[in-house]
């Protein structure tokens, strides 16, 4: 659903290296892991966690193998030391930001969109104050949206499922220090 393009893979991945010579990146919400191999493609170590609760993509796992380890565990649960938290389209109504931040990360990406569920209400990613409420040691350091076109590739393939035009928002937070 969000169509991630090259450019801003590279941009994620060079904040990274910012932040550390050899960051590791925790992919939060790894789903089937798709956008997070593509981060680990920039040539960084990604680890993607997905909760053994969450509800599953239509495919299970799409991740490259070969450079994206995806662990199955909740994020109160990792145990393992990560210098940037890519949160790429929170689960929808939650607010994960209090957790994320607890693992004290020097860099948090979030992919998400504003667009709410039209018949419920409900925010498609996260809830609103989990992408500006953040403790006062992080600022945020980088902000740009992308519009997808509605049914983007109807053209191509007219049998797709129709899509809206949305735009998604990709937000970067530093800690103190690393800003």
């Amino acid at each position: 659903p969000i169509i991630p393009l090259r450019n801003e893979m590279r941009r994620i991945a060079a904040y990274a290296r910012q932040v550390a010579a050899a960051p590791v990146i925790c992919d939060l919400h790894a789903g089937n892991g798709f956008v997070g191999s593509l981060l680990a493609r920039e040539g960084l170590k990604v680890i993607g966690v997905r909760d053994p609760n969450a509800k599953f993509n239509q495919i299970k796992d799409y991740y490259d193998r070969d450079c994206y380890e995806l662990r199955e565990q909740t994020i109160a649960s990792i145990d393992f030391p990560f210098d940037v938290a890519f949160s790429c389209w929170m689960p929808a109504g939650k607010n994960y930001t209090p957790e994320i931040v607890k693992h004290q990360p020097k860099l948090i990406v979030f992919i998400h969109t504003k667009h709410a569920n039209e018949e419920t209400g409900e925010p498609q990613t996260g809830t609103p104050e989990a992408y500006i409420d953040l403790p006062e040691r992080y600022q945020l350091i980088h902000e740009w949206g992308m519009t997808r076109p509605k049914d983007i590739f109807h053209e191509i393939w007219p049998d797709l499922t129709p899509s809206i035009e949305e735009t998604r928002y990709i937000k970067g937070y530093a800690d103190r220090g690393y800003q």
